[in-house]
């Protein structure tokens, strides 16, 4: 009997360690693909030392301590990468991570642009770099900097078979945009509801210019929000209406709409029921479609823009379509 009792003990010692050490984490993305894909799950090995990490190890990782990166369960929020650099390497890339980076100040500065375009990063002791084997749609040290070992969860052991049972909702913290709508097209019609609960179109815009500013629950967002409604009121002394367009619900809007005056008009589109971040090819945030008096897209851009920059590109649109009319 005694030698059970201390089998029984053993036994849930051992699984209580297991539990302790181990998770199973979910992919959300596209970011890992094509080895990892959305709705994987991934078993990971928590207690790993950091002088055992290696480059080519698959991670997964905490971007930060503050605020903008928690959700509302108060844990930080995870991201599954490959270690590419360790302390004391430099990781260089061709090009830019994203779209209109070489205009953002705070990505510019954790990075080295040299004469020909290229980016470096030197990663100093006790810290990765680590990126999405996706490069084109993926958010990571690219735009965060070197991660210290200290933020790393844990280490991935392997892919589990099958996916999740029900694969997480695909959300935008975790992808970057590459195709955008062609200037000069169109602009697609969307129905969205406001924050009072009224239904609006693209026509409701009738005659105007319109700067659709595309906003999600991440840090990105929260970082760039409060910039936003000065942007909003210089471009309204040019007749240029503002709209933000949220990807979530009344309820997780609050934290970011907080940061708005309430004048501001926000529509509700959340991904899972509305089609309009789809239609507009917005996937990571903060983005932007400006559209002109016609609703013609003029321009589209991830993270980085100004009043000067969008009158610039309206001004040029006019210029263009003036002499086209001429023309005809």
């Amino acid at each position: 009997m005694i030698i059970i009792c201390i089998l029984c003990l053993l036994l849930c010692c051992a699984v209580f360690l297991l539990r302790k050490s181990m998770y199973l984490v979910t992919v959300i993305g596209a970011s890992m693909s094509p080895q990892l894909v959305h709705g994987d799950r991934v078993l990971v090995f928590r207690w790993y030392p950091s002088r055992r990490l290696r480059n080519g190890q698959v991670v997964v990782l905490t971007t930060s301590r503050n605020k903008y990166y928690k959700r509302d369960s108060g844990r930080s929020t995870w991201y599954v990468k490959r270690i590419v650099a360790m302390g004391g390497d430099t990781f260089t890339q061709d090009t830019a991570p994203y779209p209109d980076a070489d205009n953002d100040e705070h990505i510019r500065n954790k990075a080295q642009v040299d004469e020909a375009g290229r980016w470096s990063w030197h990663i100093p002791p006790g810290h990765i770099f680590a990126c999405g084997d996706n490069r084109e749609r993926s958010i990571d040290s690219r735009i965060w900097g070197p991660i210290p070992t200290n933020q790393i969860i844990g280490i991935v052991l392997a892919k589990l078979p099958g996916t999740s049972v029900v694969p997480p909702e695909l959300t935008s913290r975790d992808v970057i945009p590459n195709t955008p709508l062609p200037s000069g097209e169109p602009a697609p019609d969307f129905h969205a509801e406001t924050l009072s609960g009224e239904i609006v179109s693209l026509d409701s815009y009738q005659g105007e210019a319109l700067l659709l500013l595309f906003i999600a629950k991440n840090s990105f967002s929260y970082q760039k929000t409060p910039a936003f409604p000065t942007l909003a009121e210089d471009l309204a002394t040019h007749h240029i209406a503002v709209t933000f367009v949220f990807d979530g619900t009344r309820e997780t809007a609050q934290t970011l709409t907080e940061l708005l005056p309430a004048s501001q008009s926000v529509l509700l589109a959340p991904r899972r029921a509305n089609p309009l971040f789809d239609d507009y090819h917005m996937i990571g945030m903060p983005s932007y479609c400006l559209l002109d008096d016609q609703h013609i897209v003029r321009a589209t851009g991830f993270t980085s823009f100004d009043a000067a920059t969008l009158l610039a590109s309206l001004e040029q649109a006019r210029s263009d379509r003036s002499q086209e009319e001429l023309n005809a």
